[in-house]
């Protein structure tokens, strides 16, 4: 990319966030590079976005507030959940969309997101928030790469009971409190 130096006004091809190869000033350089950056969408480019979410952004349907929805994870009974970019922060979510729309269900989502966000235990997801967009409510949680249990191997028995084991114990850990 070619920048120019704000200070001297050198112009050198540049990536990352160099110094003016003249003057060596670094000011107004990394906004001067975030806005050269910045697409049509307004969504803030304070980090590097991955590949995978700055595709999914080219649908205005998979934009929600501050997140980019991504690639479904899966579909249950309650909804859909999706992989998801946080734009502000610079890290995967995971978006838990509900299948219903009814007020009184949105508020039954918003007390489930409290009670899940005071739960901290390494087999519990954190709740990081309970968000509406498009007219859709939606959770914001800790997304956990890996596989699931339906692509696991059944060979190693001792394996998929750990798994279990596991949780078990975030499950009662969160039926406690």
């Amino acid at each position: 990319m070619k920048t120019e130096c704000p200070r001297c006004g050198t112009s050198w091809e540049s990536a990352g966030e160099p110094a003016c190869p003249r003057c060596h000033s670094r000011t107004g350089v990394t906004e001067l590079l975030r806005s050269a950056a910045a697409p049509e969408d307004g969504l803030p480019r304070t980090v590097p976005w991955p590949p995978e979410a700055e595709v999914a952004r080219a649908d205005a349907g998979n934009l929600f507030g501050r997140y980019v929805r991504v690639r479904l994870l899966g579909r249950g009974g309650m909804g859909d959940v999706w992989q998801g970019w946080d734009t502000e922060l610079g890290r995967w979510v995971a978006l838990k969309f509900p299948k219903f729309e009814h007020p009184l269900d949105s508020e039954r989502l918003r007390r489930e997101a409290q009670a899940a966000a005071k739960l901290s235990h390494p087999n519990v997801a954190a709740v990081y928030d309970c968000v509406q967009a498009q007219g859709r409510h939606f959770l914001v949680m800790q997304y956990v790469e890996g596989t699931t249990l339906a692509e696991f191997s059944r060979a190693d028995v001792r394996k998929l009971v750990s798994f279990v084991r596991f949780a078990a114990l975030g499950a009662a850990y969160a039926h406690v409190h």
